[in-house]
């Protein structure tokens, strides 16, 4: 996973790799291990929510039936996972999957987020919506979410405004730096 974030401070490239992440901040590396576990649990958190179900693919995922809910009006099943490893540098966190009833689509997630002493204990959901076949896969573009514990506080909404496959990427092409012109160009916007 290669993030991009570009705000006040300037730029910061994240690389998450297995085991692994690296960020740097204009183009400077950063050794910071605060900032290294936050982006991991942000990385593989939102690898989590455009992934879906593949994502608990994983070896070390096990999974238990969790009761039923409504999410949006609709009927869902909980599917319960816990992931060892967790998000991040986490070594376990648990994660609900509202799994609807009548399309069988990934309707919301619930998870702890251990992967940081300020986050530990935490519980986090975002639920997905307005889902779209792009090449020949349900992915979800619509995405809202709300802190659940230690208090509930709606945290952010946003959409997946584009999406490429095989762009062809080697990791020569994603130096924590700089990416090269290939891999910074930006993806490919969704038709709306």
């Amino acid at each position: 996973m290669a993030q991009t974030h570009t705000g006040l401070g300037g730029i910061k490239n994240v690389l998450r790799q297995p085991g692994k992440i690296a960020i740097s901040y204009n183009g400077a590396p950063s050794d910071n291990a605060e900032a290294s576990h936050a982006a991991a649990l942000v990385a593989d958190a939102y690898t989590m929510f455009l992934l879906g179900p593949f994502y608990f693919r994983q070896n070390g995922t096990v999974f238990a039936m969790n009761g039923e809910s409504k999410v949006d009006d609709e009927l869902c099943d909980e599917v319960l996972a816990v992931l060892r490893p967790g998000l991040g540098v986490a070594a376990e966190d648990r994660v609900i999957l509202f799994i609807s009833r009548s399309d069988k689509q990934l309707r919301r997630v619930r998870m702890t987020l251990n992967g940081l002493d300020s986050t530990r204990g935490a519980e986090v959901e975002v639920t997905l919506r307005a889902y779209r076949s792009i090449g020949g896969v349900l992915w979800p573009t619509d995405f809202d979410e709300r802190v659940r514990s230690p208090f509930d506080l709606h945290a952010h909404h946003w959409n997946l405004c584009g999406l490429e496959f095989n762009r062809g990427l080697s990791p020569a092409d994603l130096k924590l730096n700089q990416w090269t012109a290939k891999s910074a160009k930006p993806t490919a916007s969704i038709a709306q």
